[in-house]
């Protein structure tokens, strides 16, 4: 592997990393190999390995980077802008310090479908970000109509009546 080969440590996740769950917990032999093994020794400031190479499927869920990533070079994308949304947001979440800087990196082949997927998926992740912070949230909007009131009332109602029944 070129990586290797520059002295650069890597872990890989991909689909057939295995979880670690209820059949595999921190004691057992086969816990480094899990995914959350090797996210929880990337954090580590001693860590043999400072670079994860992972897709977006395999690392979508349940983990997090910001504490310790704040580069990401993205080979390839898909048009799906919420798996790229989502994995941005493993590298840079509300809470970071202000003078942490996150940056992403895009590699585009020329004469290929790379730039029609960029440009599509900064469409989209301009349309969403337009979205959220231009309306309000509807349920606390309500709220200024004077029906909100009873609306997040009856939600809490409804959530105790069904966490009751758990």
């Amino acid at each position: 592997m070129y990586l290797s080969s520059q002295g650069i440590e890597s872990k890989t996740i991909y689909g057939a990393t295995p979880i670690a769950d209820e059949n595999i917990n921190e004691e057992d032999e086969e816990y480094s190999l899990t995914r959350e093994f090797v996210v929880k020794e990337f954090h580590k400031p001693d860590s043999t390995y400072k670079v994860i190479i992972a897709n977006p499927f395999a690392v979508a869920e349940s983990i997090s980077l910001h504490k310790a990533c704040h580069n990401a070079i993205y080979l390839e994308r898909s048009f799906n802008a919420a798996h790229f949304l989502q994995s941005k947001d493993r590298i840079h979440r509300y809470g970071l310090m202000p003078n942490v800087v996150t940056n992403y990196y895009y590699l585009l082949s020329a004469d290929s479908i790379d730039l029609t997927i960029h440009e599509r998926l900064a469409e989209k992740e301009r349309r969403l970000l337009k979205i959220i912070e231009s309306m309000p949230i509807p349920l606390f909007d309500n709220t200024l109509e004077g029906s909100g009131d009873d609306d997040i009332k009856a939600v809490l109602r409804d959530y105790a009546r069904r966490t009751k029944a758990m």
